[in-house]
């Protein structure tokens, strides 16, 4: 049975070779693309300069106009001859090194602009031959061709420039597969795959996955380590929940004036309306109007009651321990309904406005609802606290944000926005800090925003802020959205 040093060695190095010498082959193969586009650029340019020069030449006869360009072309490296022709492709003058068919082929004679091609010559010498339409300005009729210019190169030196970088990326790739597999040895004698599962499980706590589980599998000190690490896993795990109890408790002793309030007027009426009901029935002469208004009554407190017993569901249902906390789509609107049927009294009492436009088509979002609530509880609760005595006003949106190419609603953008004091500038790198607070201490703890920040991280989303002192603050809260197929 082989060890797992062998099997690390075993697929490394083959994948240490073949991503060498692929890449060896893609760096000549590209190379030498690169020195044909190069020597192509250089013959067509050269061509042009030559068609340039050679217009006053033939429209005077003067072969000594253009002699000057045609030594100037001649002594770059790569050419191997320059030849200018009249417009019935007889020779107006050449240059030759080497030997080469003087008649002009007919694609150059019908090409509107440089032509190029590849060709043998009679001793079997590869040349890249260029031509170029001379087209004088000067001429009313237009595009009126009057000779052509003839340039070939050599490719002897972009061949053995790829000989050349052919070896040293030999050399290099056989580098890289030695030292590959000296890297891979040393990994395998001293890494095993625990460490990678233990980065892995490293990395998803930072993204705030609490649930990541180790597999145990041997009792070194490797697997030592990976069972304290799922032990300390489990014990973040459940300081978090009870730190997020914790706030959402704290909320609920703030709430708890305004519920109060709000359960006190109802509670007066069935009160109220009980007594008048049991004088009726008291009556020695109790009739069917009596009976009708008895029944009035009890309609009353039946809705009175029902109105309390909502009231205190609402409570009970966001201040309770969650038995599972297994994300499911839930509806954004319903959640900020659902916090301001418990805080909609609290922020009457200090008269403050509230405004909603939520968006009727908002996509659903993939979280746990429970918590959802709890940073939308936290933040009407840091609006109230940040509001003047005269009140204000909170403007809660939510609408969808569309993604570009598919059209479908790729997140969800959520802002409560009031009229407050504002923040100061220094104040808002540390507004999500834990215990930071600049109220006072029992008025507030400085988890309210901190646990927000978690739990928006939770659900891969964002929360931000922006603020201005006596001007208010704007938090925004952008969450992935999810459709039928999945998240968008």
């Amino acid at each position: 049975m082989r060890s797992f040093k062998s099997k690390f060695i075993i697929y490394i190095i083959p994948l240490v070779c073949f991503i060498s010498l692929t890449y060896l082959i893609l760096f000549i193969y590209r190379s030498e693309k690169i020195l044909k586009e190069q020597l192509k650029k250089i013959g067509i340019s050269l061509t042009k300069s030559l068609a340039h020069s050679a217009e006053p030449a033939i429209l005077g006869w003067e072969e000594i106009l253009v002699r000057p360009s045609i030594d100037g072309i001649y002594e770059e490296e790569d050419v191997v001859y320059v030849v200018v022709y009249h417009q019935d492709g007889k020779v107006f003058i050449a240059e030759k090194k080497w030997e080469i068919v003087d008649e002009i082929p007919e694609e150059a004679r019908t090409a509107k602009g440089p032509f190029s091609r590849k060709f043998h010559t009679k001793q079997g010498r590869l040349v890249y031959d260029f031509y170029s339409p001379i087209i004088p300005e000067s001429l009313e009729e237009e595009e009126e061709v009057i000779g052509f210019a003839r340039v070939g190169l050599s490719p002897a030196r972009l061949i053995a420039q790829t000989r050349e970088m052919f070896f040293m990326g030999l050399i290099v790739t056989f580098f890289v597969i030695g030292l590959g597999g000296g890297i891979a040895i040393l990994l395998a004698i001293g890494i095993t795959k625990p460490v990678s599962q233990l980065m892995k499980g490293v990395n998803a706590i930072s993204e705030g996955n609490l649930d990541y589980h180790i597999e145990v599998k041997s009792r070194d000190e490797i697997g030592q380590l990976a069972s304290a690490f799922n032990e300390t896993t489990k014990q973040l795990r459940d300081a978090q929940t009870q730190l997020i109890q914790s706030a959402k408790m704290a909320a609920v002793g703030q709430l708890g004036a305004g519920v109060a309030h709000e359960l006190n007027n109802p509670i007066a009426g069935i009160l109220g309306y009980a007594q008048f009901t049991l004088e009726k029935c008291k009556r020695p002469n109790f009739g069917i109007d009596d009976f009708k208004t008895c029944q009035r009554y009890i309609e009353y407190i039946k809705g009175e009651a029902t109105r309390c017993k909502g009231i205190v569901e609402n409570l009970l249902r966001f201040s309770r321990r969650p038995i599972s906390a297994k994300p499911e789509p839930l509806g954004i609107a319903t959640a900020i309904k659902n916090i301001l049927s418990i805080c909609g009294h609290q922020l009457e009492l200090k008269n403050i406005k509230v405004i909603t436009d939520l968006k009727p088509d908002l996509a659903r979002v993939m979280g746990i609802g429970d918590q959802l609530q709890q940073v939308f509880t936290n933040l009407i609760l840091n609006t109230l606290q940040a509001m003047p005595e005269e009140g204000g006003e909170l403007k809660i949106t939510a609408e969808n944000i569309i993604d570009k190419e598919t059209q479908r609603p790729k997140q969800i953008r959520i802002e409560f926005a009031d009229t407050g004091c504002g923040i100061p500038e220094e104040n808002l790198p540390h507004i999500f800090e834990p215990f930071f607070t600049t109220r006072e201490k029992e008025k507030g703890t400085g988890l309210g925003l901190s646990v927000s920040y978690q739990i928006i991280q939770d659900h891969k989303g964002t929360i931000s802020v922006k603020s201005q002192v006596d001007k208010g603050a704007i938090f925004t809260i952008i969450l992935p959205a999810i459709n039928e197929e999945g998240i968008a």
